[in-house]
């Protein structure tokens, strides 16, 4: 969904809607496959930039880090961004006059929000791609290790059966260097 900023009312504008993002390349290795992505949000001037603030919920498809299979997961999140098109400087109010917006920037208001900062998302013209963002937020919220289930047991190292369907029969054998590890873990459970 492309937004054109230049002309945005100077009430600002409410988005329901739902937005189609691509499937996109996660952590190197692998595609996540994201379902449609139902927002909720605005989009004002505010502080001589344009806020974006919103919400969404949708459900991704990746694979589990430890076995590999495919599984889905619910990501939520909750953004505020400010859209600082390449045209708009660091005092931009005027710029925003003669954008071409019609929007008269009114000096900023502080909000509870404001003390932690802003986080700026530089826009290359007048023109925002809602699901490119939505892309991102969606990045952030993934975890850094993705499980399909809490007690995972992952991959055999020595054949690659799947330890959640079944043990396997390798003999698998203690680094020798994680031993004085073990005896501490030993010692420490005893007592």
């Amino acid at each position: 969904m492309l937004i054109n900023i230049s002309e945005l009312d100077p009430r600002g504008l409410e988005l329901d809607t739902t937005v189609q993002v691509p499937p996109f390349d996660w952590e190197g290795d692998q595609t996540v496959e994201v379902g449609p992505v139902p927002f909720r949000g605005t989009l004002r001037v505010l502080k001589g930039l344009y806020e974006l603030r919103g919400a969404f919920d949708t459900l991704v498809r990746l694979k589990c880090t430890r076995c590999l299979v495919p599984h889905e997961r619910e990501v939520a999140g909750k953004f505020r961004l400010f859209l600082a098109p390449a045209a708009i400087g660091v005092d931009s109010s005027a710029e925003l006059a003669r954008s071409g917006s019609g929007a008269a920037v009114e000096p900023p208001t502080v909000e509870p929000e404001d003390e932690g900062g802003e986080d700026r998302y530089p826009l290359e013209g007048w023109v925002v791609d809602l699901a490119e963002i939505l892309r991102e937020q969606i990045d952030l919220q993934l975890p850094m290790a993705v499980r399909c289930r809490e007690q995972c047991r992952g991959l055999c190292a020595v054949c690659g059966a799947d330890l959640n369907e079944a043990a396997c029969n390798c003999r698998h054998e203690a680094d020798a260097r994680w031993a004085a590890l073990a005896q501490w873990r030993q010692r420490k459970d005893r007592s």
